[in-house]
Formats: structure tokens, C-alpha cells, sequence
């Protein structure tokens, strides 16, 4: 499957005339998480997962190093999230912090590019997130 991707604001997603989601997906990581199980050979994706104050998560990945990266920290998130990852090659670095509603996005398209650690945190509150990690 390939083609332009192109949503509605009732959640409906298509690649090309195809829908990618059935009328209970009408979230985007879902959604997004089917395009990319065409396209990457594997993946991992959690929606609504809870961060507390103090204690960091870490993303397991399901290939390393990972070429594409989407994190959220949902719109109903209390805190900002910090993310941090480990570039192929290098050293763990703080990537940005997210606020509330707040999207990154990388993918990597060169060879052997991408992260081989992923990591989020908040030092106050909670944060709500989702994300998706393939390779």
C-alpha cells in the first residue's frame, strides 16, 4: 500500500481511496501505527500509558536502531514531558520537552540512522502519552 495519506475531522484516515481504519480507530496513533505496519517490518505502539513524577520510562524498541520515532504527551496531560534518546553511534541526549498536546515526530531515512535508547520523563505531576517506535 502507498499513496497520499489524507484524514477528516470525523477520524477517518485513507492511504490513496483505501480507508486505514475502521470507524472504532479514530485515533491517530492507531491509525498511524496501521500505515506504518505496511511500510516498517516492525513496530510497537501504546496509547494512554500514565508517566509519574520521578520515574522515568523507558521505551522498549522493537528493533535498534529505530528509524522512526512518535511521541505525545496527550492534551489531558498535567506536566511536560521530557524526551531523551540515544542516537545510532552516540550518547543518550535530551531531545525536547513536550507540553501538553505536544507531538515529536522523527524518521530517519539514512542506513543504519535512527535511535538505539528512548526515554521519557516528567519532574512534576503526571503525563499521558502514546507513542510508536519502528524500524
Amino acid at each position: 500500500m502507498s499513496g497520499i495519506i489524507t484524514s477528516n475531522l470525523n477520524g477517518t484516515f485513507k492511504m490513496g481511496t483505501t480507508n486505514i481504519n475502521s470507524p472504532n480507530d479514530a485515533s491517530f496513533s492507531r491509525a498511524f501505527a496501521k500505515i506504518i505496519s505496511t511500510t516498517l517490518s516492525q513496530s510497537n505502539t501504546a496509547e494512554n500509558i500514565t508517566i509519574t513524577s520521578g520515574t522515568p520510562l523507558t521505551v522498549t524498541l522493537p528493533v535498534s536502531p529505530a528509524n522512526l520515532v512518535y511521541v505525545r504527551n496527550m492534551p489531558n496531560s498535567a506536566a511536560i514531558l521530557s524526551v531523551s534518546w540515544t542516537p545510532a553511534g552516540g550518547a543518550s541526549v535530551s531531545v525536547t520537552t513536550l507540553t501538553p498536546g505536544g507531538i515529536l515526530l522523527l524518521f530517519e531515512t539514512a542506513t543504519g540512522g535512527g535511535v538505539t535508547a528512548l526515554s521519557l520523563a516528567t519532574f512534576s505531576l503526571t503525563s499521558t502519552v502514546e507513542w510508536i517506535v519502528a524500524g
